[in-house]
């Protein structure tokens, strides 16, 4: 009988060490030390990312020391999302004691330059990034203009024309160094290597992309530079020698 109760009384210590361990091991070793956020694999966007990883580390640090397992990835994820720079986050508990973020930035398709000389992205679906500073900006096609500020409508329309444009040729998207709006809310492209001009009215489509790459060839090859190049026309494209804004 009394090595019986001794039997008891060791098993109940093993017990209650061990239980004082498991609570030690979750308590410290499972605590969330770090929450890790990453670009992932084969997304673009890595100017704007740095700058992502700063502030989504300020907002996830709120849930460190927390047990690992105890933190919602769905609440980690929905605040991840409203940060309007991330298309795309996946999240995964990485044992023992960190969660890893892998995320995509928007993609930008243009930068909105602002009156404090600070460029806004437009992402695909016209909507406005938080700024950048000149020496971090991509190089994308510049926007001049308030209305660009005041209406998605109008950004909408920058962003189906530059949908339309190819990545490369004489009138491409790379060629394009800034775009502007005139008065009756006509778009017109500025070109970076030739300096000319592309008025393309309220849209563009592929037929009027390709008349204008035919007649920018036929210009390079001519040396005519400083010209006007209307594209409003269903048929034609007209070459004229005053600004077209």
């Amino acid at each position: 009988m009394k090595g019986f109760v001794k039997g008891f009384a060791l098993l109940a210590l093993v017990l209650v060490l061990g239980a004082g361990v498991a609570f030690h091991i979750k308590e410290n070793l499972m605590s969330l030390e770090r929450v890790q956020v990453q670009l992932a694999n084969g997304s673009g966007g890595g100017h704007l990312f740095q700058r992502i990883r700063e502030d989504l580390n300020t907002q996830l640090d709120r849930y460190r020391g927390q047990p690992l397992y105890d933190v919602s990835l769905q609440e980690m994820l929905d605040l991840i999302e409203k940060d309007r720079r991330v298309a795309t986050a996946s999240l995964r508990r990485t044992f023992p004691n960190r969660i890893t973020v892998e995320i995509s930035p928007r993609r930008p398709l243009a930068l909105l330059l602002g009156l404090d000389g600070h460029f806004h992205p437009v992402a695909s679906d016209a909507s406005l990034l938080p700024s950048l500073a000149v020496p971090t900006s991509p190089d994308l096609p510049v926007l001049r203009g308030l209305s660009f500020f005041k209406s998605r409508g109008d950004r909408m329309k920058i962003v189906d024309i530059l949908d339309v444009l190819p990545e490369e040729g004489e009138f491409s998207r790379k060629q394009i160094s800034e775009i502007r709006m005139n008065r009756a809310k006509e778009v017109i492209l500025f070109l970076s290597e030739s300096g000319q001009r592309v008025l393309v009215g309220k849209g563009l489509d592929k037929s009027q992309v390709e008349r204008v790459e035919q007649v920018l060839k036929y210009l390079r090859s001519r040396s005519i530079k400083g010209r006007v190049i209307d594209a409003r026309f269903s048929k034609k494209v007209v070459v004229r020698v005053r600004n077209a804004s």
